[in-house]
């Protein structure tokens, strides 16, 4: 018995199947490969990873660059196997940061991370300018950068600040900080203690109702937000992760993302 021939385009179109698949699957182990990273690369011995001098001065021979973090503002360590900020001193920073100008701390993943994800990090503060500072603000403390897409565009979740609250807000162009706007999404109390570790998850996820964002610390879920997308429209779609630091002296490790799409706690967890 003969059997019936296939088509060329039947043939096109599984053969396009399959290619997507591959596509997706290289994408899937790259993705996971860069996130596997951005632990990896703050463990180990203690040395400078990266800051903001060989950010802006890529062609220095001096410049010590990282193939996973960008520093646009203060100096990123690593010390006793664990990503640190160096102190929270002021000033201009040289290629081996003897000034660590962490005072103002900016570090963002080089790779774009999937829209709907769950950022993972173990976070600890060791200590903060004095209150009476002439520097010191009310938002001091830790915090993370989701969909990321510059430094005017992007949500940030506070994890710990030094008037005990915790926030999500959204930052969007134009306006006097630093180029843009803040628009508060949550916020309220959490009281936090120097020197404990915490593990800490992020979540963003885009819905019907806008996007939604929650922060959670050791296991309990502790703020959510509902960005609806007044006053400047919602981030969509993907961007970088980071961790953000003011005024603050502090540690972070075991970070990684994975792609969430649920808003059940049991899940997207480390």
């Amino acid at each position: 018995m003969m059997r019936p021939m296939r088509s060329r385009s039947t043939y096109l179109v599984s053969s396009g199947l399959a290619f997507a698949v591959i596509v997706g699957a290289v994408a899937s182990q790259r993705r996971n490969g860069e996130a596997a990273m951005l632990g990896e690369s703050l463990r180990g011995h203690d040395r400078l990873v990266t800051n903001e001098f060989a950010t802006y001065n890529p062609t220095d021979q001096r410049a010590v660059s990282s193939p996973v973090w960008v520093v646009t503002s203060g100096s990123l360590f690593v010390r006793d196997g664990v990503g640190y900020s160096g102190a929270a001193t002021r000033g201009r920073v040289d290629p081996a940061s003897s000034t660590t100008n962490s005072g103002v701390f900016r570090a963002v993943a080089r790779e774009e991370a999937p829209a709907d994800l769950a950022v993972n990090v173990r976070l600890r503060i060791r200590s903060m300018v004095p209150p009476g500072s002439r520097v010191a603000t009310e938002w001091d403390g830790v915090h993370v950068f989701v969909r990321y897409r510059s430094d005017t565009e992007l949500y940030v979740v506070s994890v710990a600040r030094r008037d005990g609250q915790v926030a999500i807000k959204r930052k969007l162009p134009g306006g006097d900080i630093n180029g843009g706007h803040y628009v508060t999404i949550a916020s309220g109390p959490r009281p936090w203690t120097l020197g404990q570790w915490w593990q800490v998850q992020v979540r963003a996820r885009t819905t019907a109702d806008g996007v939604r964002l929650a922060l959670l610390v050791d296991g309990e879920q502790i703020l959510t937000g509902l960005d609806r997308g007044d006053a400047g429209g919602t981030i969509s779609g993907g961007g970088r992760v980071g961790v953000r630091g003011d005024n603050t002296e502090f540690e972070f490790s075991d970070i990684s993302v994975a792609a969430c799409t649920t808003d059940q706690l049991t899940e997207c967890g480390p």
